[in-house]
């Protein structure tokens, strides 16, 4: 049986894991990184994507964005912005999402852009495509 540590995933609203678990698979701001027992600490910034968690030979998908991630050797705190486990994504609801959001990038004006609405609106298209990357990951 592999070594653990324990893992918590947080966000403004919920804590959503409390355990311990053998590896963490995250999307850093800098790539893709994963974390054993005993792992060098750190502190880093999270990217939109998938994490992955490793708990008795098997995996557990959470769609993230944005936050933090520090790891000290046998404890890793993932304090995301927004963070969904992949049995709770509602695909249907998340393609609709994404084809709005797709749908209001088409519609700004060239000449009219407002640079905050555009940064949100890429925003809103990688979350929404991490989640339904998750929710199908998932289901394999």
């Amino acid at each position: 049986m592999a070594e653990t540590f324990q893992l918590d995933i947080v966000t403004p609203s919920r804590h959503l894991l409390s355990e311990k678990v053998e590896e963490v698979v995250l999307p850093g701001i800098l790539g893709e990184f994963g974390v054993l027992a005993n792992h060098t600490p750190f502190f880093t910034q999270l990217n939109t994507g998938e994490l992955k968690v490793v708990k008795e030979e098997k995996d557990y998908y959470f769609a993230v964005a944005g936050g933090f991630v520090e790891v000290t050797g046998d404890y890793v705190i993932v304090l995301a912005d927004f963070a969904e486990p992949a049995d709770e994504i509602e695909t249907k609801k998340v393609r609709a999402l994404l084809e709005e959001a797709k749908n209001k990038l088409d519609q700004l004006g060239i000449e009219k852009v407002n640079e905050n609405e555009y940064q949100e609106l890429l925003k809103t298209i990688k979350k929404e495509e991490a989640r339904l990357m998750v929710a199908e990951k998932a289901k394999e």
